[in-house]
C-alpha cells in the first residue's frame, strides 16, 4: 500500500459545503506549491509534473484532503520534514521558495479560525504536526529589486497563474505572472523564454524567493553559429578598416 498524505482541517464552521469552490482550490495549489518546493530543493531536476501530487479523496470530517504521488520515496520524506519544521517552529531546514505557499495555507487557517493535522497513512494513520490558527511563518530579510530570468517554460496555469520556468542552471520555479499575458506564454511552451519582474532574495543565502513576471523579452532560442552569424553581421562593419581582428581584440583586452 502507497503511503498517502492528509491535510484534516477542523473549524466549527469549517466543511466542505462552506468553502468556496475558489477558495479550495486555492488551498489546494497552495499545499502543492508547498510539497513542491521542499522536494525540487532537494531534487532540482525535478518539475510538478514528475511528482504528480494529486487530491485522491475529499472525506467528511471539516475537511480531509487526501493526496497521492507518483514518487511517494521522495514527498513523503518531504512531509516528514515540513511536519518535524512545523513541531519545532523553525523553518531553518526548508527552502525560502516554499515560505509563501505556506503563508497562504495559514491564512487560511486565520481566516476560518481552523487548525490543519498533517497525517500519513499508510495502513495506519499517524498524526505527524498540528497547525494552529495563529501559526505564523517565519519572517525572513529580503532583497527584492528588478531582474530578468531565462530558461524553459514547462508549465503554464493555476488558479493565480503561474509559470513553472527551469533555469539555466537546473532550478525550478513557479513565478505568477498577469493574465493578460497567458496567451503570450501559453505560446512558448517547452521553450527557451527570457522574462523579466520583480524578484525577491532571502538576504541571508541570497537564494531566489519569489520571481512574479510582468513582461517578456525579445530572446528567442538559437543554435550557437546563427547567434555568431548574427553578432557578425551586427558588429563586423565596426572591424573592417581592422587588418588583424584576433591582435585587436588581444590588446583590448590587455587594457
Amino acid at each position: 500500500m502507497k503511503a498517502a498524505i492528509i491535510f484534516h482541517f477542523t473549524g466549527e464552521k469549517l466543511s466542505p459545503d462552506t468553502i468556496r469552490v475558489g477558495e479550495l482550490a486555492a488551498l489546494l495549489e497552495a499545499i502543492e506549491d508547498s510539497l513542491s518546493a521542499v522536494v525540487i530543493a532537494q531534487h532540482p531536476t525535478l518539475t510538478k509534473e514528475n511528482l504528480l501530487i494529486g487530491l485522491s479523496s475529499i472525506k467528511p470530517g471539516s475537511i480531509q484532503l487526501e493526496f497521492s504521488t507518483k514518487l511517494p520515496e521522495i514527498v513523503v520524506p518531504a512531509f516528514r520534514q515540513i511536519s518535524q519544521s512545523i513541531r519545532s517552529g523553525t523553518f531553518s531546514q526548508l527552502p525560502p521558495p516554499s515560505y509563501p505557499a505556506f503563508e497562504r495555507i495559514t491564512g487560511f487557517l486565520r481566516k476560518n479560525q481552523a487548525q490543519a493535522d498533517l497525517i500519513v497513512s499508510n495502513g495506519k494513520r499517524k498524526t505527524l504536526a498540528t497547525i494552529p490558527s495563529d501559526f505564523e511563518v517565519p519572517k525572513s530579510n529580503y532583497i527584492e529589486g528588478h531582474t530578468t530570468i531565462y530558461g524553459t517554460l514547462v508549465r503554464v496555469g493555476g488558479v493565480e497563474p503561474k509559470a513553472e520556468i527551469k533555469t539555466v542552471n537546473e532550478r525550478t520555479i513557479f513565478c505568477p505572472f498577469p493574465r493578460e499575458l497567458a496567451s503570450q506564454l501559453g505560446g512558448l511552451l517547452y521553450q527557451e523564454v527570457g522574462v523579466t519582474g520583480q524578484a525577491k532574495w532571502d538576504s541571508t543565502t541570497y537564494q531566489l524567493v519569489e520571481f512574479r513576471i510582468q513582461g517578456l523579452t525579445a530572446y528567442q532560442q538559437t543554435s550557437i553559429s546563427q547567434a555568431f552569424a548574427e553578432l557578425r553581421e551586427l558588429a563586423g562593419k565596426y572591424y573592417d578598416s581592422v587588418d588583424d581582428v584576433t591582435g585587436y581584440v588581444k590588446e583590448l583586452r590587455k587594457g
